[in-house]
């Protein structure tokens, strides 16, 4: 119920335009794994592989705290979702002076059209978790806004096979070289 009000405030606070943000130089390789960390245990115990080809050199200006927590969000998702013995697979690349970074798990049984609604607020996928489950819908839209209060965007995706993939846009001027 906390992680929920928390949420609900935050969001309001970004409708507001309440919050503010740092800007620093951000390892993106150790953002993700740091992020990843708290999740591998049970992705392990399940099966799941977890894979981020993100070269040690890809960095970007951010919030890290902010990008910790868009970053927390997608991975607890990943790991959840994903169904036992898949893969989790996190990839970065800097285009023209933008980041672009994507989240990407197997095991996905949403439909093109309920891919559409996954930032909407309190909208969940699984019928069957709508009593009793930690998730209460607002994670993704959170993760949504956050990238907008920060300059960038979150596209969710459907690939072929049943992969769900959310790819961070990390807009021009976000990328820096180290």
């Amino acid at each position: 119920m906390q992680t929920m009000v928390n949420n609900l405030l935050m969001l309001a606070r970004l409708d507001a335009r309440q919050m503010t943000f740092r800007r620093e130089h951000l390892r993106l390789a150790e953002l993700v794994n740091a992020g990843w960390r708290p999740f591998a245990e049970q992705a392990r115990q399940r099966q799941i592989t977890f894979e981020s080809a993100i070269g040690d050199d890809l960095a970007c200006l951010g919030d890290p705290d902010t990008l910790s927590m868009v970053l927390s969000n997608l991975l607890a998702n990943a790991s959840e979702y994903t169904n036992n013995g898949g893969l989790i697979r996190v990839v970065a690349q800097a285009t023209d002076g933008a980041v672009e970074l994507t989240i990407a798990n197997a095991g996905c049984s949403l439909t093109q059209e309920q891919i559409a609604q996954v930032f909407d607020r309190f909208w969940r996928g699984d019928p069957s978790r709508r009593d009793g489950s930690i998730h209460c819908g607002l994670g993704l839209a959170l993760v949504q806004r956050l990238m907008t209060a920060l300059g960038g965007s979150a596209i969710a995706e459907l690939h072929p096979g049943g992969v769900f993939a959310v790819r961070l846009n990390f807009g021009p001027g976000s990328q820096e070289r180290h």
